[in-house]
């Protein structure tokens, strides 16, 4: 959450320094931005019929947006806000945001915006489903937050849900409630009939619930009362004919106003007892002193059977579609052939057959709400279906993706590392384990073990028991230089007879010490024969012998250099040596590359 807070307060400041003010001001003298500013958006809105309004809670009248523009229907264009947000999407997608500001032409006021929580900004947001058609209907999202001090913003962000990765989660449209006949109509005889009409609470959401960055000081843990009052709208017209508009401008002058906490009226409508003309009443919601652009789906208080199935529209739960036997699985308004959610009541505010996805199934009962999925496929039976279930094979309800990377934690073969390819290529098949936090990547090894904790598991680390994280191996034996007893010779079974730490292979010694009489020099001269077992860091040999009285005397004019020091292997090698006796006095030295010499004698027969 912090992560949050600050990513906003930096994207507030640099939209504050870079938002372009109007040509002319109205009453703000400064940029004072309103809307969606860090991501969120509105779904399930038609644009050609969309329409909105923002206000100050409490002084509507002298603090709204006016003529202004607030509403963004697709990205790139600009309204009272500036640029639209990417957002908004295109013409025919159902997303739009808000985006105004104070500051613009048509806005009437200026709201004080010092402290966190100042002048409430409310809006009211509506649109048309299916308008020109008898099925038409009117939606809203009715939503309000206070003034970010961080931000120096209204940010009707605040007002959505965050789902698990922090994101704000889009807000859907809501059908805006539909006037039902509680009772059967009471027929006046006078042309008139009273009906007794009922419906479902509009909703609204707010800043004040989870008050995140306490924005909201007036019902802080509450809910904002941002409703003023429901208005009853008729219109009468042949039974045949029902209306194929909820636009509030086409209804007329309201017939009732209810307070925004009542949710029921008795209305005395006029009645045609021939069945030929029909009363339809629809609802329209007033916020901020003004009733919205739309108004409900309507209602026939008549004799109307418009799907012709012997049920009149004002008592059919499906007036639209063909269902004599009136069938209802979940007992809600809704008859299981219109009904969205058959099997799960969804009737009632913020559900009211909501479907922000679009695809026939309601969010009440879809397993995927922001996802298109008319099958409902779930593989996994768990709450969410294959297209947006991050694990679609394992069961996993929490959806838990620590390291956001799309997969779910519960088949994530790297949870806490990042790698949405999943990818796995150890020989012979995978282990489970991605490549990406797999300490051998190439080696089967699911336990993961590592004796030495450095970035090699015990697998494939050719020092297993000394961390060597360069995997250095100069020889090529298949042991690491920080573990391997003959550091330049090749030799992979480490063979060390004397166990002094130092591999058979590169034990440097000097053997088969011979002298013989001959040579083919002749004159009593004789040849010294040796071998060496391995040459690692010696350069060369001496032949010496030591007379009587103890001196050393050199019979090689200079140094006799071995034959592999480049290898570290051993060689034979032999000297003639001029006039000698038995050969016991006869030793070889062997130098080494720092200077010292190992003497190795004597010779023998």
């Amino acid at each position: 959450m912090k992560t949050l807070l600050k990513s906003m307060v930096v994207v507030g400041v640099v939209a504050s320094a870079l938002m372009v003010a109007p040509a002319a001001y109205a009453q703000c003298g400064f940029s004072l931005a309103s809307g969606h500013l860090f991501g969120a958006y509105f779904t399930g809105f038609p644009e050609s019929d969309v329409s909105g309004r923002i206000f100050v809670f409490g002084s509507a009248a002298t603090l709204n947006s006016g003529t202004a523009d607030v509403i963004c229907e697709q990205a790139t264009v600009e309204n009272a806000g500036g640029q639209c947000q990417p957002e908004a999407g295109t013409l025919t997608d159902g997303n739009v945001t808000i985006n105004a500001n104070w500051a613009s032409i048509g806005f009437v006021g200026c709201p004080s915006a010092l402290n966190d929580g100042d002048s409430p900004n409310v809006a009211l947001v509506t649109s048309i489903r299916g308008e020109g058609t008898s099925s038409q209907t009117g939606v809203y999202v009715l939503t309000s937050v206070g003034y970010s001090q961080p931000t120096g913003q209204f940010d009707f962000d605040l007002a959505q849900t965050l789902d698990a990765n922090n994101n704000f989660v889009p807000q859907a449209a809501l059908s805006i409630p539909q006037p039902r006949i509680g009772s059967a109509l009471t027929v006046n005889g006078d042309g008139t009939a009273t009906a007794n009409l009922a419906w479902t609470a509009a909703t609204s959401i707010d800043d004040c619930t989870a008050n995140l960055f306490n924005t909201c000081r007036d019902f802080p843990g509450g809910k904002r009362p941002v409703l003023d009052s429901y208005q009853i709208f008729s219109l009468v017209g042949l039974c045949s004919a029902p209306p194929s508009t909820s636009r509030t401008a086409s209804w007329g002058t309201p017939i009732a106003t209810v307070p925004g906490g009542t949710t029921s009226v008795s209305v005395t409508v006029p009645f045609d007892s021939t069945g030929v003309n029909c009363t339809y009443v629809a609802l329209g919601l007033v916020a901020g002193g003004q009733v919205g652009a739309a108004v409900s789906a309507d209602t026939s208080l008549g004799g109307s059977d418009r799907d012709m199935d012997g049920i009149i529209d004002s008592l059919d739960n499906c007036p639209s579609i063909y269902n004599p036997l009136q069938e209802n699985t979940d007992g809600d308004r809704y008859g299981n052939v219109c009904d969205n959610c058959p099997t799960v009541k969804n009737d009632t505010d913020p559900n009211d057959q909501t479907d922000t996805d679009g695809d026939g199934v309601g969010d009440a009962c879809d397993n995927c709400v922001t996802v298109a999925n008319a099958n409902q496929l779930n593989t996994d039976h768990d709450k969410f279906g294959d297209v947006c279930d991050n694990c679609p094979t394992v069961a996993n309800d929490d959806q838990l993706d620590s390291d956001l990377d799309h997969v779910g934690n519960a088949c994530d073969n790297c949870p806490t590392v990042a790698n949405p390819d999943q990818l796995d290529t150890d020989t012979g098949g995978g282990d489970g384990v991605g490549n990406a936090c797999d300490n051998c990547p190439t080696v089967r090894n699911t336990d993961q073990l590592n004796a030495d904790g450095d970035n090699f598991g015990d697998a494939c680390d050719n020092c297993r028991t000394v961390s060597n994280n360069d995997q250095a191996d100069i020889d090529l034996d298949g042991v690491g230089d920080a573990c391997d007893n003959c550091l330049t010779v090749f030799n992979p079974d480490q063979a060390d007879s004397n166990a002094n730490g130092i591999g058979d292979l590169c034990e440097e010694t000097v053997v088969d010490m011979r002298i013989s009489f001959t040579s083919n020099v002749g004159k009593g001269s004789g040849t010294a024969t040796w071998r060496s077992t391995a040459e690692v860091d010696w350069v060369g040999y001496n032949v010496v012998v030591y007379d009587g009285k103890g001196n050393r005397l050199q019979q090689n004019p200079s140094l006799i250099r071995c034959k592999q020091c480049t290898t570290g292997l051993g060689d034979t090698y032999s000297f003639v040596v001029p006039k000698h006796k038995s050969g016991h006095n006869i030793f070889i030295e062997a130098v080494r590359q720092d200077g010292h010499i190992t003497t190795f004698g004597p010779a023998v027969k």
